[in-house]
């Protein structure tokens, strides 16, 4: 699949969210209403901060419900499920960790997996077996960034 690149193109993809940022740099629930869609996974993921709690679902940009689906059923039918040790998240209202512009997680177009070992600014160690299914589909994986985000995959480019 062929991704946004760029800021304008991912406006033009999924909606421009600063026309929905309130007073105090909220965003009204109507960006989340009108842009997030609720995926079920093919098997149950432990959340990376609580691992007592398995995820089934996971809230995602709606024009990546497929996409994504396809990546989690491909990474279940070769068997590795068990590679993705925690699920650590997608949507979350926020900047860039640089403060700047907006995290792509704002839009709902990225997902951290395994964050735990693959910290920000580390090679980490992310298996080969997550990283390509994500690949194939056309997604961006932060392990190969000049400051490197093992963690992190996004459904655009050069941003």
């Amino acid at each position: 699949m062929e991704f946004p690149r760029g800021l304008t193109e991912i406006k033009a993809r999924y909606g421009d969210p600063t026309t929905y940022i309130q007073d105090g740099g909220l965003v009204k629930p109507e960006w989340e209403g009108h842009t997030l869609g609720m995926l079920h996974l093919p098997a149950p993921l432990p959340l990376g901060w609580d691992h007592s709690i398995a995820v089934s679902r996971l809230r995602i940009h709606y024009k990546l419900m497929e996409s994504l689906g396809k990546v989690f059923d491909q990474i279940k039918a070769e068997g590795n499920w068990n590679r993705i040790a925690t699920f650590d998240g997608t949507y979350v209202w926020r900047p860039k960790r640089d403060g700047h512009k907006l995290s792509t997680h704002a839009w709902g177009v990225a997902i951290d997996l395994n964050a735990a070992t693959n910290h920000l600014g580390e090679i980490g160690d992310m298996p080969s077996e997550i990283i390509k299914p994500f690949l194939d589909e056309g997604w961006e994986w932060g392990g190969n960034w000049t400051r490197r985000d093992a963690m992190h995959f996004q459904a655009c480019h050069e941003y």
